[in-house]
């Protein structure tokens, strides 16, 4: 299993407004940055309802946010933070359940990590720092 790092940064995105237009921008503007290839079509469509937004604007923004969603990394999503309507971004899921499992890395490392099925390791520091790898070892995302 191959897992590149992702582009998508954890936290806020557009945070204090609902205006359809600020939504559509920083939506496409957004999918732009993190997709290589495709909705080529709901990126203009976005921008042109950025413009002059129609009834058709909240049907856009949900299919921007359903695009995003498509490159969450593993336990995480986009959308808006628990408890802040207006905060949009990636987001760690909140209903992570973590089963612990020791593993080695490493013929020299051992270490503690946390997910539920146990395909993807979560490392939890001591300062609360959260760092999610695939199988290899390699760093999907993090937050700090």
């Amino acid at each position: 299993m191959t897992t590149q790092t992702s582009k998508v940064n954890i936290g806020t995105l557009i945070h204090g407004t609902l205006n359809e237009t600020d939504l559509l921008t920083a939506f496409a503007t957004e999918l732009s940055r993190v997709s290589d290839v495709g909705h080529d079509e709901l990126r203009r469509e976005a921008y042109r309802e950025a413009g002059n937004p129609t009834e058709n604007a909240s049907e856009v923004i949900s299919d921007l946010i359903d695009a995003l969603n498509e490159y969450a990394p593993p336990h995480t999503y986009f959308g808006t933070l628990e408890g802040d309507g207006s905060d949009f971004g990636f987001w760690i899921e909140n209903d992570l359940e973590f089963a612990y499992c020791e593993t080695e890395l490493d013929e020299n490392d051992s270490e503690r990590f946390a997910d539920v099925d146990c395909e993807i390791y979560i490392h939890i520091n001591d300062h609360g720092n959260i760092t999610a790898y695939d199988l290899n070892r390699n760093e999907i995302w993090s937050a700090v």
